[in-house]
């Protein structure tokens, strides 16, 4: 059962966080509103800006019709909430998305996201009736709360993606996984929830396993997954071949291969 909304004004006068939460402690107000149709949304407003210092603020104005547009921009300046949420006291935080279709349903969307003079994410969307194509990169390194995720992929990860305009049956996507320590592709069909149809064949490969699982003490070794990841309601299913190559620890080399297979069951959770 779903619910339509039409809320047309929401307004919070005070939204205050406590010293130490987040910084120190700051006076907040909210307003917005929002618009659902059969579960999703088709209208929203937000406006949830700093009101003890000019340090913080969000704004986002997104609406289906007459034309999907998305107007999204956060600010945060040195020793703001925000900044203090990305452990960056000291740092200009900076983000904004944005996104436009035409009369003929093709459109494009953007995120920028800067920390000081340091990218720390980017990413651009494009689609038209026909097909649709994803590039995007998130730069660990200029990102403090991410340094352990620095620390095991490397300083950048990057995506890119295309494929057919999703279609109830399913249409072909692939999508291609970059970093300094893993790479890897998948491939298959989407239907026009973005769910997959099917199985979705996947490649992982790394040279650098002691970087990427830095528990397992290694210091030298690869992997490699070769096989599919299919969804069914509440059970995913991981299956294919599964091999170690170059691995070395305290004196001892290994290597092996041979089938995986992973299941997930949220019923038996």
């Amino acid at each position: 059962v779903t619910l339509d909304t039409d809320v047309a004004a929401i307004g919070i006068e005070r939204v205050e966080i406590a010293n130490g939460v987040a910084g120190p402690a700051a006076l907040f107000k909210f307003t917005g509103a929002v618009v659902t149709r059969r579960g999703s949304i088709d209208a929203l407003r937000v406006d949830f800006t700093r009101q003890d210092a000019a340090l913080d603020a969000l704004k986002i104005n997104f609406a289906k019709a007459p034309s999907l547009t998305l107007d999204a921009a956060l600010t945060g300046k040195p020793g703001g909430t925000f900044s203090y949420l990305i452990e960056a006291p000291k740092a200009d935080l900076e983000a904004s998305a944005r996104a436009a279709t035409d009369q003929n349903g093709a459109g494009a969307a953007s995120l920028v996201v800067t920390l000081g003079a340091m990218t720390a994410a980017q990413g651009a969307l494009a689609w038209s009736m026909a097909d649709w194509r994803l590039s995007g990169a998130v730069h660990f390194d200029a990102i403090p709360i991410a340094a352990d995720l620095a620390a095991r992929f490397g300083p950048v990860a990057e995506l890119s993606a295309s494929g057919a305009a999703p279609k109830p049956s399913g249409a072909p996507f692939g999508a291609v996984l970059a970093s300094q320590s893993l790479s890897g592709e998948a491939r298959g069909k989407l239907d026009d929830e973005l769910k997959a149809v099917g199985a979705v064949a996947l490649v992982l490969s790394t040279q650098r396993f002691g970087q990427l699982v830095p528990e397992t003490d290694l210091e030298a070794g690869g992997a490699r997954f070769d096989g599919a990841i299919e969804f069914e309601g509440d059970r995913t299913r991981l299956s294919g071949r599964a091999a170690l190559d170059g691995w070395r620890r305290n004196g001892f080399a290994l290597a092996a291969e041979g089938p995986l297979e992973v299941i997930s069951d949220k019923t038996k959770a």
